[in-house]
């Protein structure tokens, strides 16, 4: 009993992967069939109100909002191996300067992430997986806007930026055991950045069950850490894209399946502490998903 619980308490401390259960998207813990996998669309919105340095200061900011469409996708290869992809098709950036009220918008590609899952672990209900992929810069690293605050004298915050301009390099191991009508997953991975940027340690934490034969709730906490190995200085842009962002983040889900491989859902976002170098915000989603 003593073992079993010490091997579920590191599962759940151990996390990874922004998984689901492995009928659902990013399914970190399981991989597809051959000849079967997930395809997903979404939307994105995040409203943001603050910008938060990187001492944890808050500043408000006017009006900045992001909208992104999105793809996520992963293909089973055969022999516990799966082809995963994800990436933005295109975001929406706008901030106002409250010096004069006037809104700039700014659109850029996502920067697209290809990676291979191998599935190495499954007995009974536990499987075990680890995934290494490679994300490319298309997005500009360039300053797109000076960024002001709205508090009294319009302090300059930063440079709101739409590309961090480096490769990202990571590998996860994760961790998932299903239940009847729900699951649970852990895991922890590494990201190591081009550039000189820091590499990053990310872990998440996720358990899902279903209402019905219809309706699927999950809930995710997600946590973005970097560590010290690079020398290029840290970005000041509220989008979080660059060096030095970090986060503890909660999100909430529901999904409805639609007919046998067709669902819909969304999600509500928002911090739970540690969150430097980006505007805080809620943020929300909406997306429809396909099983092949």
């Amino acid at each position: 009993m003593r073992r079993r619980r010490a091997f579920v308490l590191a599962a759940l401390v151990a996390l990874a992967t922004l998984g689901s259960a492995p009928r659902h998207a990013r399914a970190g813990a399981w991989s597809p069939e051959a000849g079967h996998g997930y395809l997903k669309l979404w939307s994105r919105y995040f409203f943001g109100y603050d910008y938060i340095d990187s001492r944890g200061n808050s500043q408000p900011l006017r009006r900045y909002h992001e909208l992104s469409l999105a793809t996520y996708g992963e293909y089973g290869l055969g022999r516990g191996f799966a082809l995963v992809w994800q990436t933005d098709l295109v975001h929406l950036y706008t901030l106002v300067d409250p010096r004069d009220d006037k809104r700039q918008a700014h659109v850029a590609p996502g920067d697209p992430m290809l990676g291979l899952r191998y599935a190495f672990f499954h007995s009974g209900r536990l499987s075990m997986a680890t995934q290494f992929g490679v994300r490319a810069p298309l997005a500009s690293d360039s300053v797109q806007q000076e960024v002001y605050g709205s508090s009294a004298g319009n302090p300059r915050l930063g440079e709101l930026r739409v590309g961090a301009g480096v490769w990202d390099i990571g590998g996860e191991l994760s961790v998932g055991y299903g239940f009847d009508h729900g699951y649970l997953q852990a895991g922890f991975g590494y990201l190591a950045r081009t550039g000189g940027f820091d590499d990053v340690l990310e872990f998440a934490l996720e358990g899902g069950a279903d209402v019905n034969a219809r309706l699927s709730l999950r809930a995710r906490l997600l946590g973005r850490l970097p560590i010290d190995t690079g020398d290029a200085p840290a970005h000041t842009s509220p989008s979080g894209v660059g060096n030095g962002t970090r986060y503890l983040a909660w999100v909430l889900e529901w999904e409805r399946r639609v007919g046998e491989s067709w669902s819909l859902g969304g999600t509500l976002e928002g911090g739970a502490g540690l969150v430097r170098r980006q505007a805080g915000g809620p943020v929300f989603t909406l997306y429809v998903a396909r099983r092949l």
